[in-house]
C-alpha cells in the first residue's frame, strides 16, 4: 500500500512519464515525503485563503444588510461603532492592523448619490411681502428673514418673553400695551416652549419646541410652530391657531417670500436598533407616521451614529410640510442663502497615511494617534415646491455658526477651526485621552457647481487660536482668531475678488477678542466683543489704511457682562446706533469707583470717527437676563424691552458724555 502511494499521488497531479516515476520512486522515502507534505500543504493554503476571505465577508455586519433599502446608511453606523471600540481598546496588540480595515469598511464616497446643479441657473429670493413690517435686528442674508423675540411694524411691537407674546403700541412716551397671551396656557400648547417669532402680513408665525413622554418615561422633543392672526391678539375672543409639529430639536428657521424652513436636530442616544426604523428621521403625514425614504437621507464618507440635521419646506398658507431632507451626521452649523440651504455635520476621524495606515508617532510618553475634527457641508437648492441636493464636500475643521459660511457669485466661503487631538498610548500600554490638542483656522472657497475646494487658506492663525468671529463683505472676509488663555485678537483680512487667489492681511496682536464682527455703511469694522478679560466689554472699531486694517475707535467698560448672541445687538447703520444690553458692577462717582449690581441698555453713537455713549437705560438693581432685553430708536425716542415691560426715553435728555 505504502509503496504504491507515490506514483498514484504524481499521476493524479498530472500526466507523468513512467520511467520519470520510477526513476523519483527510487528517491529516499523521507524526501520524497517531505515533497508531498509540502506540495498537499501549499495546496490547502491556497484552497484555504478565498474561502477564509469569502467567510470573513459573508459573515460580516455589512454582508448581512448588503440589501437593505438603507445600506449606505447602516455602514456609516457600523464605521462609527468599529471606530469608537478600536479608540476605547487603543492597547491592543493588533490595534493598527484592526483599524486600517475598520476605517475602510462600509459605504465609500462613491456610494453617496447626489446631484450636481448642471443648468447653471442663478437663484434669486425676494424679500416676503410683509406690509408695514421692519426688521430690528440684523438679517445675514438680504430676502431670507431670520426669526427673533422681537418684531415690528409702523405703529407696532410685539415681544416674546418666554411663553408670554405681547403686543405693544409704537407712540413715543403714549406707548402701551394692546393684548398679550399665554401660549402654554392654550388648548393644546402645554407642552409648547416659544423660542423666536416672524410677522407674516397680518399673521404671527411663533417658533419653539414640545416634549412627547415615551415608552422609557424620557421626553423627546418636537419642533413646533403655531400661527394666528395679528387682530386676534388684540382682541377679547380666544384667539384661533393653526399648527405644524415636526421631529426634532429646533436648530432654526428662515422665512422667505414664499418658504419656511425649518432645520431640526434628531439624535438617537440609545444602541442603533437596524431591525426596526427607530434610527431613521421621521415625518408625519395624514395622521400617519412615516420614515424618510433612503433618497431623502444624505450619506457623506464620514462615519456617524444615529443622528441627522432634519429641513423642512413648509407651506407658508396652509404650514404643511411640502418635502423634507435629512443629513446623517452631528449636527452643526446651517446656513441659508437665497436659493440654497447648506447643512453640515461635525465628526472626529482618526487620520490615515497615503497608504490607509493611521498617522502616528513617537512623543516623549510613548506613541500617538491623530485624531482630526472633520465637517461635511451639504447644499440643496430649495423652490416653494421642493428641495434638490446639489452635492457636498468634506473639510478639515468645525464650524462655528451661520456666520462662518457665505455664499457669493456661485462660491460657498467657509471659515472653520482646525482641531487635531493626539491620543497617547503609553510604553505601558496605558491609554491617555487628549494629551495634546492642536487647534488653527483654515479659509476654503468651494464651487457651487461641483462642490470642489477651489482654493484655501490653510492654518493661518498662530497655533493654538481658534475662530471667534466671522464677516464676509462681498469679495472681502474678516476673521478675528484668539487664542483664549492670554486673550490676544488678530483680525485677519481676505481679498477673495480672485477665488482662486486668495490674499490677507494680519493687523497684528491685538488685546482681547472680537465675538461679533458688523460692517459699518461707510465700510468700517465693528468689532463686539472682550478687553484684556471677559469682564471687560470692549467695542474696536477698524478700517482699512492701504493693505493694512488699523483700529480708529475704541469704547471699554470694566467689570461688565454682555450678551454674545448677535440679535441681541442693535444694529442702526443709517443713524450709526449701536445697542447692547449689559450687566454692569462698577459705577464711577466723583472720581471713585462703586462696585454693586446694575442691568443696563446702553446706546452707542459712531460718527465716523469716535464711539460715544448716548444714552443709558436702567432696567434693574440686579443681574437680569440678558438675552431678553431688546431695543430700537424710533424718531427722538429709544423704546427698551424687557421681562414685559415696555420703557420709553426721549434720546434728547440725560446724554451722556463720552
Amino acid at each position: 500500500m505504502k509503496k504504491n502511494s507515490a506514483p498514484m499521488l504524481y499521476h493524479a497531479i498530472g500526466d507523468i512519464p513512467d520511467d520519470m516515476i520510477h526513476e523519483a520512486h527510487s528517491e529516499p522515502l523521507k524526501r520524497k515525503r517531505r515533497l508531498v507534505m509540502l506540495i498537499a500543504a501549499s495546496l490547502a493554503i491556497l484552497l484555504l485563503i478565498p474561502t477564509a476571505l469569502l467567510f470573513s465577508h459573508m459573515t460580516s455586519p455589512a454582508y448581512r444588510y448588503r440589501n437593505h433599502p438603507y445600506f449606505a446608511l447602516i455602514s456609516s453606523f457600523l464605521k462609527k461603532s468599529e471606530q469608537d471600540r478600536l479608540l476605547a481598546e487603543l492597547d491592543r496588540d493588533s490595534f493598527f492592523e484592526l483599524l486600517s480595515d475598520a476605517l475602510n469598511f462600509g459605504a465609500t464616497k462613491d456610494e453617496v448619490q447626489v446631484s450636481n446643479r448642471d443648468d447653471g441657473a442663478e437663484i434669486t429670493v425676494s424679500s416676503p411681502t410683509l406690509d408695514n413690517t421692519f426688521e430690528i435686528t440684523d438679517n445675514q442674508v438680504e430676502g431670507v428673514l431670520e426669526a427673533d423675540i422681537i418684531k415690528r411694524t409702523k405703529d407696532r411691537i410685539y415681544y416674546l418673553y418666554g411663553n408670554v407674546l405681547t403686543v405693544y403700541s409704537i407712540a413715543g412716551e403714549n406707548s402701551e400695551p394692546l393684548g398679550s397671551l399665554m401660549i402654554s396656557e392654550q388648548d393644546g400648547l402645554s407642552q409648547f416652549s416659544a423660542t423666536n417669532l416672524y410677522l407674516l402680513g397680518e399673521r404671527i408665525i411663533i417658533e419653539g419646541v414640545e416634549y412627547e413622554k415615551t415608552a422609557d418615561g424620557d421626553y423627546s422633543p418636537y419642533t413646533a410652530l403655531i400661527s394666528l392672526s395679528c387682530e386676534a391678539l388684540e382682541g377679547e375672543k380666544k384667539p384661533q391657531f393653526d399648527k405644524l409639529s415636526v421631529e426634532g430639536g429646533l436648530l432654526s428657521t428662515r422665512l422667505t417670500a414664499d418658504s419656511l424652513l425649518i432645520m431640526t436636530a434628531i439624535r438617537q442616544y440609545d444602541e442603533v436598533d437596524l431591525e426596526s426604523e427607530s434610527f431613521l428621521p421621521q415625518y408625519e403625514e395624514n395622521g400617519s407616521v412615516i420614515a424618510m425614504a433612503p433618497d431623502k437621507i444624505s450619506v457623506s464618507e464620514l462615519p456617524s451614529g444615529a443622528e441627522y440635521t432634519a429641513v423642512y419646506l413648509c407651506d407658508l398658507e396652509t404650514l404643511k410640510v411640502k418635502d423634507s431632507h435629512a443629513l446623517l451626521g452631528t449636527p452643526q452649523a446651517q446656513y441659508v442663502s437665497g436659493g440654497t440651504v447648506y447643512l453640515s455635520s461635525v465628526q472626529n476621524v482618526l487620520a490615515m497615511d497615503e497608504k490607509g495606515e493611521p498617522v502616528r508617532f513617537e512623543g516623549t510618553s510613548g506613541k500617538y494617534l491623530n485624531e482630526i475634527t472633520t465637517s461635511y457641508v451639504e447644499g440643496i437648492r430649495y423652490t416653494k415646491d421642493g428641495f434638490e441636493v446639489l452635492g457636498g464636500v468634506t473639510l478639515e475643521g468645525r464650524i462655528k455658526d451661520q456666520y462662518s459660511m457665505d455664499e457669493y457669485e456661485g462660491i460657498l466661503r467657509v471659515a472653520v477651526t482646525n482641531v487635531e487631538r493626539h491620543h497617547c498610548l503609553t510604553s505601558f500600554g496605558n491609554r491617555i485621552d487628549g494629551q495634546l490638542t492642536e487647534t488653527n483656522a483654515s479659509l476654503y472657497l468651494v464651487s457651487g457647481d461641483t462642490f470642489e475646494v477651489i482654493s484655501s487658506a490653510l492654518k493661518f492663525a498662530p497655533e493654538g487660536e481658534s475662530v471667534q468671529s466671522v464677516r464676509f463683505d462681498d469679495t472681502l472676509a474678516y476673521i478675528c482668531t484668539a487664542l483664549i488663555a492670554t486673550m490676544t485678537d488678530p483680525v485677519y483680512r481676505f481679498d477673495l475678488s480672485d477665488p482662486r487667489r486668495i490674499s490677507s492681511v494680519d493687523t497684528g496682536t491685538i488685546e482681547g477678542y472680537s465675538t461679533s464682527l458688523i460692517t459699518m455703511k461707510n465700510g468700517d469694522l465693528l468689532g463686539i466683543g472682550y478687553g484684556e478679560d471677559r469682564t471687560v466689554l470692549k467695542l474696536e472699531v477698524y478700517r482699512k489704511n492701504g493693505a493694512a486694517l488699523e483700529s480708529v475707535a475704541l469704547y471699554e467698560e470694566d467689570h461688565c457682562y454682555f450678551p454674545e448672541d448677535y440679535k441681541c445687538y442693535y444694529i442702526n447703520r443709517e443713524a450709526w446706533y449701536i445697542g447692547i444690553a449689559l450687566y454692569d458692577t462698577a459705577d464711577e462717582r466723583d472720581g471713585e469707583t462703586y462696585y454693586g449690581q446694575k442691568t443696563v441698555y446702553r446706546l452707542f453713537s459712531y460718527d465716523g470717527e469716535t464711539l460715544t455713549v448716548l444714552k443709558d437705560v436702567m432696567i434693574a438693581e440686579r443681574e437680569y437676563g440678558l438675552r431678553e432685553i431688546r431695543g430700537f430708536v424710533d424718531g427722538e425716542y429709544l423704546y427698551v424691552l424687557s421681562d414685559m415691560r415696555l420703557l420709553v426715553k426721549p434720546l434728547g435728555e440725560e446724554v451722556i458724555p463720552e
